[in-house]
């Protein structure tokens, strides 16, 4: 059986950024790989065709949100999506204080990894991931009380990895022992195989704060579907963002 022309894909866009996490701005460039590509973009999170934006030179991104590319041209089929999401920058805490522990061969840049303003990219063995394989447990402070309107968490689901997201995300601010003061999120749990996809959490604080702790569960042993059922599973994160 031989392949028509048009049924075989073109190659996914590759995007080059320096960095997701906004300060003023920072400049996207896209490469199609061969000659004759037209690649168009949408800057809305919705899905990229030939009567959107056309990618013509580099981009000057200086607002948060998600961008996506697709490689067509008239005698092959369209390529798959590209996505890549920006963040604005944060409040930058001036400490953390970790009352568990990474695993040692996933150790990121150090303690201060996951407040460092910088996102990881694939694969896990990037030096911006953090791997866990317990809960997740820790205390930003910040230099003088700051008003926080939300934080994100930033994670991998890579479950041929053995790579899951989280379970459940505990927020307590200020150290407070209020049962009302506690912000809890419960995430579904994978049902079976997805993409290799980098995600990101965004939790409502609200609050002037001194301090946020954070207690981050995964979801333990790897569910039955899975390969590795029965086994510890991971947790990566690359970046915790306050805004």
């Amino acid at each position: 059986m031989f392949l028509q022309q048009e049924d075989i894909s073109l190659v996914q866009p590759r995007i080059e950024v320096p960095n997701t996490i906004i300060d003023s701005f920072v400049s996207l460039h896209v490469k199609s790989g061969m000659e004759g590509i037209e690649i168009y973009f949408t800057s809305d999170g919705s899905e990229p065709t030939t009567t959107f934006f056309k990618y013509e030179k580099p981009l000057t991104i200086s607002e948060p949100g998600t961008y996506k590319f697709k490689s067509f041209h008239p005698e092959w089929k369209s390529s798959e999506t590209t996505s890549i999401t920006f963040f604005k920058k944060g409040h930058q805490p001036k400490n953390i204080l970790w009352n568990s522990k990474q695993n040692e061969k996933y150790s990121g840049q150090g303690p201060l990894t996951l407040i460092n303003q910088k996102k990881a990219a694939l694969p896990y063995s990037n030096l911006e991931w953090v791997g866990f394989d317990s809960i997740v447990n820790a205390e930003v402070f910040f230099n003088e009380k700051t008003f926080i309107k939300s934080v994100d968490i930033g994670f991998l689901s890579d479950v041929q990895s053995w790579i899951f997201p989280p379970a459940s995300i505990t927020i307590i601010p200020n150290g407070s022992s209020k049962l009302e003061d506690k912000i809890s999120v419960q995430l579904t749990e994978l049902e079976g195989p997805r993409l290799t996809e980098m995600k990101n959490l965004n939790i409502i604080i609200n609050k002037e704060i001194n301090s946020l702790r954070l207690e981050i569960a995964n979801i333990g042993s790897i569910p039955d579907w899975h390969d590795g059922a029965g086994s510890k599973a991971w947790l990566f994160m690359d970046e915790w963002i306050f805004n």
